[in-house]
């Protein structure tokens, strides 16, 4: 039930507990920006971890007890991890690396560091994935390391819509670009055909990024985002056809004697 309140302010009652309203907000609260980008197949932030981890090393950051990373994956035997690659698994797609899933926060706060930051090579955003995968030695978290040209965003989109392959029963994403949108990613995946192209949501990639086979040249695109579920695909097509809730939201807890009988 919708009803205006004092001044410009309306009040949402969504006759749900309070538990379930905090999810409706914390979702409608989000900025809700879709960006799509190329990962980074030429490995750069690869390349500069050797720079990095010896400038966090001068200033005194020590390596941490890890018994794998991406330093200890090189070919070279006498490699040695530092404090951040000590902390970073190579992953499987271009420009990914795993971090255990503990160990998030401390990676930010090392790439936050000003001699960090420095050392990660210009054109480059890093983003962490939505989703923690499962494996035997425990839960990670993929890094993707992504050029920072954005694609296509939310306002390249005019229409979208949410179908399930009745074949794989994967979600697929079916978007409506406008002419400048279906001109720049027709350029962008004629030049990184074979290249990996990665959906972010809020600044979290949104699932593995999904390979260019092809140029895109036409402005109806169809993403087939694989075993994601459904509603996974829903968020996705809100955020690109209406964009973010437009006005600040409150919950306010309801009282008991205020409840609908």
């Amino acid at each position: 039930m919708i009803t205006r309140a004092n001044g410009d302010r309306i009040v949402v009652d969504v006759r749900s507990d309070l538990a379930h309203a905090d999810e409706l907000a914390a979702l409608a609260q989000r900025v809700g920006r879709v960006e799509f980008h190329l990962t980074d197949p030429p490995g750069r932030l690869r390349a500069a971890l050797p720079a990095i981890d010896a400038a966090l090393r001068r200033r005194g950051v020590p390596r941490p007890a890890a018994s794998g990373s991406v330093l200890a994956q090189l070919e070279s035997p006498t490699a040695v991890p530092g404090p951040l690659s000590g902390l970073l698994l190579n992953g499987e797609q271009p420009g990914e690396f795993l971090s255990p899933d503990t160990s998030v926060d401390r990676v930010d706060s090392l790439l936050a560091r000003p001699e960090a930051a420095a050392a990660i090579p210009r054109g480059l955003v890093l983003r962490w994935s939505e989703e923690i995968s499962r494996r035997r030695t425990g839960r990670y978290r993929s890094l993707y390391a992504m050029n920072d040209t954005i694609i296509i965003r939310s306002g390249d989109v005019t229409q979208a819509v949410v179908r399930r392959n009745p074949m794989s029963g994967h979600a697929l994403l079916l978007m409506t670009l406008t002419p400048a949108g279906s001109t720049r990613l027709c350029k962008e995946t004629g030049r990184h055909v074979h290249d990996y192209l990665a959906i972010v949501a809020d600044d979290r990639v949104q699932g593995p990024p999904l390979v260019i086979s092809d140029p895109i040249c036409t402005n109806q695109v169809q993403l087939d985002l694989g075993d994601k579920p459904l509603e996974n695909a829903l968020y996705l097509k809100v955020l690109l056809q209406f964009g973010p809730l437009p006005i600040p939201l409150v919950v306010v807890p309801q009282r008991p004697s205020q409840r609908a009988p």
